[in-house]
């Protein structure tokens, strides 16, 4: 019976940091994901001399690969979808601090969003925990490289 007990008291202790464990971890797994798209995006593109894009739909909480397969310049055309629509796992979001909802990297590796702003590109993942957690990737602009904070 006192080890009934015990478990019960060691149960209630450990339900609390359960439930910010859980948001938390899917949070680093979103953020690594998208991390990855990213880079991959940029590899790709740098290896096969194509543009590539991540799409962002901030209200669907899903973004897309594009790779500029038949090279007229256009992104997003039919065909040309490298990834079906990512979804962020339940209770993870996600923002762009930009005009433009995508980030589209040239054949050489740098970085743009289409609105000609100088400065990085920052894409915000974020639970909807109270207080809620986040993570930043910046993508460099001039270098196109991808940090993962």
């Amino acid at each position: 019976m006192v080890v009934v007990v015990l478990i019960g008291i060691l149960a209630a202790i450990a339900a609390p940091s359960m439930k910010k464990t859980i948001p938390r971890s899917k949070l680093r797994s979103a953020a690594q994901q998208l991390s990855n798209d990213l880079q991959f995006a940029r590899l790709k593109g740098i290896s096969a001399n194509l543009k590539t894009q991540i799409v962002f739909d901030t209200g669907a909480s899903t973004y897309t690969r594009y790779l500029d397969n038949d090279r007229d310049g256009t992104l997003g055309e039919a065909g040309e979808a490298d990834i079906s629509a990512r979804t962020m796992p339940s209770g993870i979001s996600f923002t762009v601090a930009s005009t433009a909802p995508n980030v589209t990297f040239d054949p050489t590796g740098t970085a743009d969003d289409g609105t000609g702003t100088p400065g990085d590109i920052t894409v915000t993942l974020q639970t909807s925990t109270s207080p809620p957690e986040s993570r930043q990737i910046t993508v460099n602009r001039s270098m196109g490289t991808i940090h993962l904070d």
